[in-house]
């Protein structure tokens, strides 16, 4: 039987599940020789690789002569068979040296009536085989023996080292499992952004330019990846690798530092970031023209503050405590502002995650899902019997939306829904909508479906929910979208905004306040409660019993900082006082920078709206 050599994949090593190698080839393949590919041997030269191979085969070689011609044959037609690793190779830790004569007394005897036929061609390739860099890994082995095998293997100085194969196996273990930019980008840990900056620090240029341009962009891709990096504290430990970053390596980590900024930043971090631009022996920092730059681009913060956090996972949502009964004689509308972030891109268009649904044990009611990027409503008066209308307006993924879905009730004419989008009414859909329950309304949910459908959890973030006991009219959804996603109040105090008067008579004139059935706030929740915040004779006339919200299986409340607040609690804007006093000096990289960094310091100054008492000078 002739034998050929086996390359390895540029992808990784060979796939290993439970101890059990599947390795595809056009020929049969021995076991022992298997066996021997998936061992890191790049320590043995071609010698001494030859002498382990002869030894190897000798027994083989003086077997070989007394055994029949078909002795080897597979019953199996040709096909591959599941091969064994040996328990003392999967075992062995990869910083550990392997050696030939370790690794081939590991493998199992060979089974009596095998033959192998060794050529000439092959025998040769076998050293080079063996020199070959491989690396393995258990699927049980844990972040910290993930980083220490690839920093060993980024230190085994093998010119076989796979710098790709280093690559993926570090963002397989940010986002817990393989790594795709369109399937699966969410990093599951935080803490293994702390392991990635150890990896990096073993990393030469060109191979830290690869992970943190990649990291940049998988780190964009969602919110939840900017909050994985806010909570160890990212900025800062960037703002420490910045000073002595070569040109190409300081652009990618103040595009890092930009993205975060404008995520969140607090009181610690934007007083870190001043002090990286404070000058040292009468020069600025180096790189201070790029940080100025990221400040210039830091107010513009127009999302939710605090918001609700939806991790996209099966029953992941906030179910809501039963209703007696769902108004009707003034109609009904659901309010929030929303953002979708889709966990995968290539199945977004089939999955239907919900928005609201309100239903009884019958399963009759409504609810709301979307399709893609569109929203769908539903009603069900008798069970199997379900209506639906798909809205005619498109919501952008990554974007912040104001949904209000008004029902209204017509006694005599024809009931109606209507679908305000940002503060503006996208479609009018006609639906004999009244459904009329002995029972209570006992499987009500946001989020998710009650029932725990698959694909119906949805992802993203929300602001502050609202269930109104009348139907809205187009001014007051559209008031309601100029309030912006930080409003996280109860429509009782008109001091509560800064709107103009016209604006403000339809919010605070007293009918929304006394109309609210539930307003779930982000700001008003213990741990895993939402808690209720409108009067309670609402409480008492719509809700069975205590009625405060559950947030369950990853649903969390996210906090944010913009660098209004964080300038505000560190003095406001006299903060940045010293920064203007040593604009004529020169920059460590530059002759000067004055001209150029006059403009984005004013800029940013400028568009900063803080109390006037922040404003006074220092004399």
């Amino acid at each position: 039987m002739e034998i050929s050599e086996t390359s390895h994949n540029e992808s990784g090593p060979p796939t290993q599940n439970n101890g059990t190698v599947q390795i595809p080839a056009e020929d049969e393949v021995n076991d022992e020789e298997s066996n021997m590919e998936t061992v890191d041997l790049g320590g043995m030269d071609d010698s001494s690789a030859e002498i382990s191979t002869r030894n190897v085969f000798k027994n083989i070689d003086d077997e070989s002569s007394g055994l029949p011609s078909n002795a080897i044959e597979d019953d199996s037609n040709g096909k591959p068979e599941d091969i064994v690793v040996p328990s003392s190779v999967l075992s062995s830790t990869p910083s550990q040296d392997v050696s030939a004569t370790a690794a081939i007394e590991s493998l199992p005897p060979l089974p009596e009536g095998k033959e192998l036929e060794l050529e000439d061609d092959v025998t040769s390739s076998l050293p080079r085989l063996l020199s070959k860099t491989t690396l393995i890994h258990s699927n049980e082995e844990g972040a910290d023996e993930t980083i220490q095998r690839l920093v060993v293997a980024l230190h085994s100085n093998s010119p076989n080292t796979d710098r790709t194969q280093i690559v993926d196996n570090l963002f397989n273990l940010l986002v817990g499992g393989h790594f795709d930019q369109e399937s699966k980008f969410v990093i599951e840990e935080a803490s293994n952004v702390d392991h990635m900056l150890t990896l990096l620090s073993h990393c030469d240029c060109d191979l830290q330019n690869e992970i943190w341009s990649l990291f940049l962009a998988v780190m964009k891709k969602s919110n939840r990846n900017l909050e994985a990096c806010t909570r160890v504290g990212l900025i800062s430990k960037v703002l420490d690798l910045l000073p002595e970053a070569p040109p190409l390596l300081a652009d990618l980590l103040v595009q890092i530092i930009a993205a975060l900024v404008a995520y969140s930043i607090n009181v610690k971090q934007t007083k870190h970031l001043l002090r990286a631009l404070k000058s040292t022996r009468d020069q600025w920092p180096p790189n201070s023209l790029k940080l100025l730059h990221v400040l210039k681009e830091m107010p513009q913060h127009d999302s939710a503050d605090v918001f609700f956090s939806f991790p996209g996972k099966d029953q992941s949502g906030i179910i809501l405590p039963p209703i007696k009964t769902m108004p009707y004689q003034q109609g009904w509308t659901f309010a929030t502002w929303l953002r979708m972030e889709p966990l995968n891109s290539v199945t977004f268009e089939k999955e239907q995650p919900v928005l609201y649904s309100f239903r009884t044990s019958k399963g009759i009611g409504y609810s709301c899902h979307f399709t893609g990027n569109c929203l769908v409503v539903n009603v069900e008066k008798t069970k199997g019997k379900e209506q639906s209308r798909c809205v005619r307006a498109e919501l952008g993924a990554r974007k912040w939306h104001h949904i209000a879905i008004a029902h209204c009730y017509s006694r005599w004419g024809r009931s109606d829904i209507k679908c305000f989008i940002d503060g503006q009414l996208a479609e009018t859909i006609e639906l004999s909508w009244v459904v009329t329950s002995a029972t209570n309304w006992d499987r009500c949910s946001i989020g998710v479906s009650a029932d725990g459908t698959a694909n119906s959890a949805f992802c993203g973030q929300m602001g502050a929910m609202y269930l109104f006991a009348e139907a809205l009219s187009l001014q007051q959804a559209n008031s309601l979208f100029c309030l912006g996603p930080a409003y996280q109040s109860t429509f009782k105090h008109d001091s509560e905004t800064s709107l103009p008067e016209g604006y403000k008579k339809h919010l605070f004139d007293g009918h929304l306040h006394s109309s609210l059935v539930f307003a779930y706030c982000p700001k008003n929740c213990h741990g895993q409660l939402c808690l209720y915040t409108p009067p309670k004779t609402a409480a008492n006339t719509y809700f069975v019993q205590i009625p405060h919200a559950v947030m369950k299986e990853g649903v969390e409340v996210i906090t944010t900082h913009s660098i209004h607040k964080s300038l505000q609690s560190v003095g406001g804007i006299q903060i940045l006082l010293p920064l203007f006093a040593q604009i004529d000096l020169p920059s460590s990289n530059d002759n000067s920078i004055d001209g150029e960094s006059n403009s984005p310091l004013s800029n940013f100054t400028s568009s900063l709206k803080l109390p006037k008492l922040a404003t006074t000078t220092i004399s």
